[in-house]
């Protein structure tokens, strides 16, 4: 894990508003799952780092996507699942993150298996944070998958809205390009009337059309937060519609050097952002998947983007007032102030 991290990062009480579920798992228990179910997980670490994670850059956000498939079978049922969510949620607080919200989407966590169901699904994760009772404000995200037909996606759309008491939000993600999100806005309409939050991942990539969708999540999806975002930079007329509307951005750095939306991290506009007055937020995206962590993604904060001390509680501070859970549970776990 991160044993190399100093302790003032590690004892630094963390958010993370950009984390999918699907991408928290411990090792042993994919080994210990995939004994259960008849499909083995590797337990040499080389082997399964190779096989299981996206540990190295990968050509593209599509090779990204596609490694999760590697993982998404072993959410194979409602004991793996309830297990996979405790587990998630019990290794974030045990590095100090205070405040969590995890995303998944129904259908990916589904597909090909006539069950369990969505309402088994949510009904397990709902139980695994349960479990957990951690000293940690957890909130629920539900994801449309870009790719889906309208009316399948309606159909995920219905769920999230219907159990709006349990989700605190809802998020557009898979691939930006050929699948604009516009097509979806009496969709996100319809939710956020419900009072769900909206966050829609955008500006991923380094194209215009990438950049298109952040304009659209705003102006039309009624974005309350981008995730990533980061290739605003490219666009001050884009950074200042971001600026304007205070629209957070859920930056994911580790995420972004991994899939190839930056080349390396050097290149990562985080502190060019910041200065230019966006408001900016620390996560993980797929932690496990990406063989990483909380703590080592606040020490990249530090040490590779130059984020000051200071910087660093701001993301926190924005990300508390940010957030989609409510802010009384929030204060529950986590009343002292950043």
């Amino acid at each position: 894990m991160t044993s190399s991290v100093p302790a003032s990062i590690q004892d630094l009480p963390k958010t993370d508003l950009h984390c999918h579920l699907e991408a928290c798992f411990r090792h042993k228990t994919l080994m210990e799952i995939g004994a259960r179910i008849g499909k083995p997980v590797p337990a040499d670490t080389a082997t399964f780092r190779r096989d299981y994670l996206v540990a190295e850059p990968k050509e593209s956000l599509e090779a990204m996507i596609a490694g999760f498939d590697r993982v998404r079978a072993l959410w194979h049922d409602v004991p793996a699942i309830r297990r996979l969510t405790r587990e998630a949620v019990e290794d974030a607080a045990a590095q100090n993150v205070r405040l969590l919200e995890l995303r998944y989407s129904p259908d990916f966590i589904q597909h090909d298996r006539a069950t369990p169901g969505f309402d088994e699904i949510h009904g397990a994760i709902l139980d695994g944070i349960s479990d957990a009772a951690a000293p940690i404000a957890v909130g629920l995200i539900g994801i449309i998958r870009r790719t889906l037909p309208l009316q399948e996606a309606g159909k995920v759309a219905d769920f999230i809205i219907s159990n709006a008491d349990t989700f605190v939000g809802i998020d557009l993600a898979d691939q930006e390009i050929d699948f604009p999100g516009h097509q979806f806005a009496e969709l996100f309409e319809r939710a956020k009337n419900a009072g769900l939050g909206v966050t829609i991942h955008a500006g991923e990539i380094s194209l215009e059309e990438s950049r298109r969708n952040v304009r659209d999540a705003i102006e039309i999806l009624g974005a309350d937060r981008i995730g990533h975002g980061l290739h605003i930079i490219q666009d001050p007329a884009l950074i200042e519609l971001v600026v304007r509307h205070e629209v957070p951005l859920e930056l994911c750095p580790s995420s972004n050097v991994l899939t190839g939306s930056v080349p390396n991290i050097d290149a990562h506009p985080f502190r060019q952002l910041i200065d230019a007055g966006v408001k900016t937020t620390i996560n993980t995206d797929d932690p496990a998947l990406f063989g990483i962590d909380w703590a080592s993604e606040y020490q990249l904060a530090e040490s590779a983007l130059g984020l000051s001390a200071d910087n660093i509680r701001h993301c926190i501070a924005t990300a508390r007032a940010a957030s989609f859970i409510d802010q009384a549970e929030i204060n529950r776990h986590w009343p002292d102030a950043v």
